[in-house]
């Protein structure tokens, strides 16, 4: 199967400034989260595309630095702006992004070690949307957003939950869709497996057209908190939208090569 997309990247990337307008960056709870997600979009399009990065006057530092927020999360997301790890005091042992910001190398016993104690948990408890969430951030953090390739039993065991779990996801939960996608991308799970592709072409499809709409609907500072929370949840799925695309076409690529 052609993996090809009905996305227009140059697009996705350009609208993200205009998602990320005065509703969500005078909201404080939401501008610094909306912030790290920029910045991860950049370092994916600058690993990726980038050719496709165009300058604009958006500053997500700016937007940073004048929201309220704790000194942490500043220091954590000028570090990824810098591509540099944070001091190691800034972060607990059990913290896997933590892990990532530091630049653990993913062969470390530490991500196996907090990956079999959230695996424990999985297997007195049941696997729940919640948990699939967390597993997704771990595979995207130890595989260092699709760079690496961990083969400890720890991370092969939550690639295999998860491919199992994407059928249990609603339809109509967009957000948590597109982190097992993200993660499946990640995993490079997804390349090959002619059913995968055919569900991911299907939902990335589906998505854009929503953020397509979303477009022509002007924000403005007056939204009651659902209206802010649904905009930063667009901002957030166009995000994700950006960085699927990117890792899907990247490992098409590599396996064409």
């Amino acid at each position: 199967m052609n993996l090809d997309f009905d996305l227009d990247l140059r697009r996705l990337y350009r609208i993200l400034p205009d998602l990320f307008n005065d509703a969500i960056s005078d909201h404080p709870s939401i501008a610094l989260k909306a912030c790290g997600e920029y910045a991860l979009v950049e370092l994916l399009m600058a690993r990726h595309a980038p050719k496709a990065i165009e300058k604009n006057d958006f500053d997500w530092m700016a937007v940073a630095d004048r929201v309220s927020g704790s000194d942490k999360e500043k220091v954590a997301l000028e570090c990824l702006r810098l591509e540099q790890p944070p001091p190691p005091e800034l972060y607990r042992e059990d913290a896997f992004e933590g892990l990532w910001l530091q630049k653990l190398p993913f062969t470390d016993y530490k991500w196996q070690t907090l990956s079999n104690r959230f695996l424990r948990k999985i297997m007195l408890d049941g696997l729940d949307g919640q948990d699939a969430y967390e597993l997704t951030h771990i595979v995207f953090y130890w595989t260092d957003f699709g760079n690496d390739k961990p083969v400890a039993r720890e991370y092969i065991i939550i690639v295999e939950l998860l491919l199992q779990f994407i059928d249990a996801v609603s339809p109509q939960d967009y957000d948590l869709e597109s982190e097992v996608y993200l993660e499946l991308s990640c995993s490079n799970s997804i390349y090959g497996n002619e059913l995968l592709e055919f569900k991911l072409k299907k939902f990335l499809n589906k998505i854009n057209h929503q953020i397509t709409l979303l477009g022509h609907v002007p924000a403005h500072r007056e939204m009651s908190r659902d209206s802010r929370l649904y905009w930063y949840g667009s901002f957030h799925t166009t995000c994700l939208l950006v960085a699927i695309n990117l890792l899907a076409t990247n490992n098409r690529n590599k396996a064409q090569i």
